[in-house]
């Protein structure tokens, strides 16, 4: 099963109290966006950065009349993934809409909920694929009151069913907005989804649960002690991770718009054996911070009942601190400041933006840190069986972002020590790019710049939005970029645990010999053979284009017409095809 989210955060929900969030915001800048989640439970091989040029998200540009918004990816297998988001019409609507890679080629973005969303504001929050050609999305469109409802689509065999309302009003009111952030299926029939929904009348919204049995979506419930531990608040959820069937947890954060009450709180629920537990406040958080702010930003499980959580608070001197919680046999322990980020840079200032634990008790982190000169750096940090090891800047980073800043804000592994991550950096113009960094048998190698991105990023914006790696090692990538209007578009790029191949260079040291009517050609063997072996060999004569095929390195003409001077070219063929010619080798009279 894989799974993943959009990683922004559906804000939009919250209008009327837009105003309070600043206070909010401002708090917690460095992440961007405190309250957004990156949770994909993948158990796979060996992920590697053979990275292929990114590419505009194909059909956006004829659908896509200004910006896009972005949304998560999923990827199965090697070339298969599917990736959805939003897009603003011909009319200036927001349309959610899917796209999908099948055996490495993307088709086209296709609306979805179009019919439903008459409000004109729609977008796809979250995919789950438990196997090949078998996904569900889900994401939100407004009715006409400009009300928020959500919606799902299911793919078997690969096709796409049609995307239906989920039935809310048992539960809630027809004013009631609700939002499903996050998703997880065990088949493609049988899936849990966490998200909000907003009380029209109170303006109070409250952790929701979705679930699907047996094809049937049920009626979402409200997360049991909701009531009580957010009596006058707001609520986002957006991460959830199903360790196995009917045993996840979920994480958001509650939080207070009423000065003087203004407030971030992260709490939890548990799903165990198939029964869903109430609201619980994260423990410790209490003892971290003097301020009342404190969110969670990543959540991820090994095995049921072995979870880990992290985030940021404020400490008592106004700085962001990173901090961790860990679940060991079904026990939640501590919050506690994760002491390994402050050994870099001033080690004032540091944040976790995400975390991924392919096992029980072994993870990776990832987030930034505040370098002597106060700029953002990348930071990965690794847990084994439970326990930290000292955090590192990302190697080489510095010579990618010329010192400026650089930030990790999405990672995915597909076994422990073999994870892709990304996140933007700086450049000499001021510009920010997107870049990617591998983990490889527990080592990192020097970030790269997104390849691709740089012609396609004229507006100078561009990040990773999701990183989604799959069991056989390869991994998918959603992120944007500006277009020459700055309006913001989306990218697709993949990469594969297997090298690429190509056709080989071409032969070498060619020469001829004229010995008693018999022209022998020798060559060397390429520098590169693409990748893959050399198949057979095939000698042109010039003039008259006589050829010899061979799979040894020399070939002995006959016959050649005595009075004419011949040189030799030689050409390599592999499984991709055939290189260009050699150079001519020496001239040569057939005696």
């Amino acid at each position: 099963m894989i799974e993943s989210r959009a990683t922004s955060v559906v804000l939009t929900m919250f209008e009327p109290s837009a105003r309070g969030l600043r206070r909010l915001v401002a708090v917690l800048s460095v992440t961007a966006a405190v309250l957004s989640f990156n949770v994909i439970s993948i158990t796979a091989a060996n992920a590697d950065a053979y990275w292929t040029n990114a590419i505009e998200m194909p059909g956006l540009a004829t659908l896509n009349q200004t910006a896009a918004a972005p949304g998560p990816i999923v990827c199965t297998s090697s070339g298969n993934c599917v990736s959805g988001g939003g897009l603003t019409d011909s009319s200036l609507n927001e349309q959610a809409f899917l796209s999908q890679e099948t055996n490495g080629v993307w088709s086209s973005a296709t609306v979805v909920a179009g019919a439903l969303n008459v409000g004109g504001v729609a977008l796809v929050t979250a995919i789950s694929c438990p196997a090949v050609g078998s996904c569900t999305a889900v994401g939100f469109y407004s009715d006409n009151a400009a009300t928020k409802h959500t919606f799902v689509i299911s793919q078997v065999n690969g096709t796409w069913g049609f995307p239906t309302e989920v039935p809310d009003f048992t539960t809630l009111l027809p004013n009631d907005a609700n939002v499903v952030n996050a998703l997880s299926c065990t088949s493609n029939t049988t899936c849990v989804g966490v998200g909000t929904y907003l009380d029209h009348a109170t303006s109070i919204s409250q952790p929701i649960i979705f679930t699907e049995t047996n094809g049937v979506w049920a009626a979402p419930v409200e997360a049991l002690g909701a009531a009580s531990s957010n009596p006058g608040g707001l609520t986002l959820v957006g991460a959830l991770d199903c360790a196995s069937a009917m045993s996840c947890t979920a994480a958001g954060d509650f939080f207070s718009l009423s000065p003087p009450n203004v407030f971030l709180a992260p709490f939890l629920i548990e799903e165990k054996n198939g029964v869903w537990g109430g609201v619980e406040a994260v423990p410790g958080v209490a003892a971290l911070t003097r301020v009342p702010d404190i969110g969670l930003t990543s959540l991820s499980c090994g095995a049921p009942g072995d979870c880990t959580a992290g985030g940021i608070y404020g400490d008592a001197a106004g700085q962001l601190q990173a901090f961790i919680v860990d679940e060991v046999g079904g026990v939640w322990g501590n919050a506690s400041q994760l002491f390994a980020t402050q050994i870099l840079g001033s080690g004032l200032s540091n944040s976790l933006n995400g975390i991924e634990c392919p096992s029980a008790g072994d993870c990776t982190a990832i987030g930034e840190f505040a370098d002597s000169q106060g700029n953002a750096q990348p930071f990965v940090v690794d847990e084994t069986n439970h326990s930290w090891s000292p955090a590192i800047e990302v190697p080489g980073v510095q010579s990618l972002n010329n010192s400026a800043g650089a930030t990790l804000t999405t990672i995915s592994c597909s076994a422990v020590g073999d994870c892709s991550a990304g996140g933007t950096y700086t450049d000499a113009n001021t510009d920010t790019q997107a870049f990617l960094v591998n983990d490889s048998n527990g080592s990192w190698s020097d970030p790269i710049e997104i390849p691709g991105t740089s012609s396609l990023n004229k507006g100078g914006v561009s990040a990773v939005s999701e990183v989604s790696c799959s069991g056989d090692g390869s991994c998918g990538v959603q992120g944007t970029y500006t277009d020459a209007s700055t309006n913001t578009q989306l990218f697709v790029v993949n990469s594969s645990a297997i090298a690429p191949t190509s056709v080989s260079s071409a032969p070498r040291h060619v020469t001829a010999l004229d010995k008693k009517g018999e022209i022998t050609v020798r060559w060397s063997v390429p520098v590169s053979n693409g990748g893959t072996a050399i198949t057979s060999y095939t000698v042109v004569s010039l003039p008259k284009s006589k050829t010899c095929t061979t799979q040894a390195t020399s070939c002995t003409f006959k016959g050649l017409n005595k009075k004419l001077h011949f040189s030799f070219e030689v050409r390599a063929t592999n499984a991709d095809g055939s290189s260009v010619l050699s150079a001519k080798s020496n001239v040569v009279r057939d005696n």
